[in-house]
């Protein structure tokens, strides 16, 4: 409840110059914040603010992020991020407003629905921010689970492509929930349409990832060979 009140109270300050007494820049975009918001929420932030942005290993033991903002947090209240996407900081920063962030298709539809959820739930993980991490697991865990038609179903190219990205790109410790609603809720409960025929839907588009992401192709072939072993009870 208190924090539903905070909450309700800062989501206008978001990307507002009142109050503001940081600016964080990505990749030429520039966002007007608040230490006290991201602070609260994001221990990352709060070390680094703590510290004067000259976060070092002892400093802040979790910290495993390499910006270029030494020194200047102290003189200009300027943090710059320098790798990561712009539009994800955005929903990063949304969501440290008003407790939510809207997915929608990028200009150019760089990202889909689906890779969108992981990229944040990433940069979650990456800012120590753990209520944004459960809720990109959330949304990308209703996607999975939903049998509803839609571009970016469970049964879609642009789901298929973010499977890609979790085994190719995300280390496992962090990608670890994805990657078992994904072996559970679509490989477990529908093998049949994933490994029917050829040109059969909806499979047609996670097979693909069987032969782009070979961590993804090692998981399934030990997720079903687990299911093709005989519990005691049927053995006898």
């Amino acid at each position: 409840m208190a924090r539903d009140l905070l909450r309700e109270g800062v989501k206008d300050l978001f990307n507002s110059p009142d109050m503001s007494d940081l600016t964080i820049r990505c990749q030429g975009h520039t966002w007007r914040v608040h230490k006290a918001v991201l602070s609260t929420q994001s221990d990352y932030f709060s070390c680094a603010i703590k510290n004067g942005f000259k976060v070092i290993r002892d400093a802040c033991a979790s910290w495993r992020h390499r910006t270029n903002t030494t020194g200047q947090e102290t003189h200009e209240n300027l943090v710059t991020l320098h790798e990561d996407d712009p539009n994800i900081v955005h929903l990063m920063l949304e969501f440290l407003y008003r407790g939510e962030y809207h997915a929608t298709l990028l200009p150019g539809d760089v990202l889909s629905i689906p890779e969108i959820h992981v990229r944040v739930l990433e940069l979650a993980d990456k800012y120590l921010l753990p209520d944004l991490r459960k809720v990109a697991i959330n949304h990308f865990e209703n996607i999975t689970t939903s049998d509803l038609p839609c571009d970016y179903g469970w049964h879609s190219e642009a789901y298929g492509k973010a499977i890609v990205y979790i085994y190719n790109n995300m280390t496992a410790n962090v990608s670890e929930h994805l990657r078992r609603v994904i072996l559970v809720s679509v490989v477990g409960e529908r093998i049949k349409s994933i490994f029917g025929a050829e040109n059969d839907e909806p499979g047609r588009y996670i097979r693909p990832a069987l032969s782009q992401a070979p961590c993804f192709s090692t998981a399934v072939a030990l997720f079903l060979g687990c299911l093709a072993v005989p519990t005691e009870a049927e053995h006898w």
